[in-house]
């Protein structure tokens, strides 16, 4: 690449203006990806993705792993014995969305890249987005290289924008569990008697299975597909837990109660609840004291701002990830996993003894949740079923290799088993680091249903 004492980063629709130097499109894709004028900053990524993903994996786990007087962050939010909050925050997560600000941290870091080869003497942006602005100037402080903010239409300064930043989070988060507790009165709680006994738990959303033969006692499970013929004919007690999703069929938790009251109907196998039905003042109360330890941790820890530096890295990505960082531990997301919590706690502990539980995996703030109390509380094996192909880029199903070499504690819940649905994705995962003993070859119960296709 060659050096150029200008560089303009263009995140702007259209062709950017003419300058003596070299021009980075944040958005565009074009080949090739570099010239002595042009780069694409996404065919950049894409080129070099192997270095640049394991960068970011890695940043994610030194968050965790950061000490903050004396402790780290994932003791830290050890808010009950052998559970830690850590791993339900949304940064830990790491959900590859236009949220998430991940596409944006990644992009920064390959423009770090193009940058240190071009040795620009001014960088000039052009982005309506603030934090993007904000982490490229400080870099350009830290680099003593000359910044300029070219003038663009601001679309982050609309009202109902700004209203959404005047909330007071706290304020949010108790509006939010009003709403909860709303939806939740006068549904049915679920009645399961701890002598039943049970082979298999199945854990899934309650979404993709048909409808009309559910409310006649069957249930056709696009997530499970024949596995719910299979155990049935084998005569084994099933148990399904279904997260509510609301949709045209079930568009509130009471419109399931007709669903669930048919699939239990003629079944002598099968259970079916919703894994979060009523509500209790117990679990309400849990919640709460479990919000308020978060609060007073994200003071606590509010020192973790200044280690969003990736290694090796001038990049301050604080910026990017503070508002859901807070709002992980202070608003709305806090209050929601709070209820999570309670609600997942409740439930294991009144689940009949089973052989084992498999889940739909998805790596979701819950399921590290589940995980967790699961381990801390019972004995049966936990198996996690990714049910879609494993994408290069979503990094909810990917964690830094580094992280199964260091103490028990960094290590990320997991299930047992992990069933893979194919050699790609378990290629994939093995380059990660995670040990092959936990994962196993399975069936893509998904696509069964294209045996029918002629």
């Amino acid at each position: 690449m060659q050096r150029s004492t200008h560089v303009v980063i263009w995140d702007q629709l259209g062709e950017a203006p003419t300058v003596d130097g070299t021009t980075v499109y944040w958005n565009e894709f074009f080949l090739p990806t570099r010239s002595a004028s042009k780069i694409s900053l996404p065919q950049y990524v894409e080129d070099n993705s192997e270095d640049l993903k394991q960068r970011f994996l890695a940043f994610v786990r030194e968050i965790g792993e950061s000490q903050i007087a004396g402790k780290s962050t994932i003791e830290h939010l050890r808010t009950l014995p052998e559970f830690s909050y850590w791993w339900m925050t949304l940064f830990a997560c790491k959900r590859w969305s236009t949220t998430s600000n991940i596409i944006e941290a990644v992009r920064l870091l390959a423009l770090e890249d193009i940058l240190h080869e071009t040795k620009p003497t001014k960088v000039s942006v052009a982005t309506d987005h603030r934090a993007i602005r904000s982490v490229i100037r400080n870099w350009c402080m830290q680099s003593k290289i000359e910044f300029e903010s070219l003038i663009v239409s601001n679309s982050e300064s609309s009202p109902n924008f700004q209203l959404s930043r005047l909330t007071p989070r706290p304020v949010a988060a108790v509006l939010v569990l009003m709403r909860e507790i709303l939806r939740r009165i006068n549904i049915p709680k679920n009645m399961m008697r701890h002598d039943n006994l049970t082979d298999v738990v199945l854990i899934d959303y309650l979404t993709r299975f048909d409808v009309d033969s559910a409310l006649h006692g069957k249930f056709d499970s696009g997530f499970w597909s024949d596995l719910v013929n299979t155990l049935d004919n084998a005569g084994q007690k099933t148990l399904f837990f279904h997260q509510f999703v609301a949709n045209s069929i079930t568009p509130n938790r009471k419109a399931t109660g007709r669903i669930l009251e048919g699939l239990n109907s003629k079944s002598k196998t099968q259970r079916h609840f919703l894994l979060d039905a009523r509500l209790s003042i117990g679990a309400v109360l849990k919640t709460l004291f479990m919000y308020f330890r978060l609060v007073r941790t994200r003071f606590r820890i509010r020192k973790i701002k200044h280690s969003f530096f990736p290694t090796g890295s001038q990049l301050n990505l604080w910026k990017l990830f503070k508002r859901e960082w807070l709002d992980s531990l202070s608003g709305s997301t806090a209050i929601l996993h709070s209820l999570a919590i309670s609600e997942l706690d409740a439930t294991i502990v009144k689940i009949p003894s089973c052989r084992t539980v498999l889940y739909l995996m998805e790596n979701q703030p819950w399921e590290m949740a589940f995980i967790q109390l699961w381990k801390q509380r019972r004995s049966e094996p936990l198996v996690g079923v990714p049910h879609s192909s494993i994408r290069y880029w979503d990094l909810r199903y990917f964690t830094d290799s580094d992280s199964y070499h260091f103490d028990l504690a960094s290590h990320p819940p997991s299930p047992d088993t992990v069933a893979i649905n194919g050699p790609a994705a378990l290629r994939s995962l093995q380059v990660e680091g995670i040990p092959a003993t936990q994962m196993t070859e399975v069936e893509a119960l998904s696509y069964l249903y294209l045996d029918e296709v002629q």
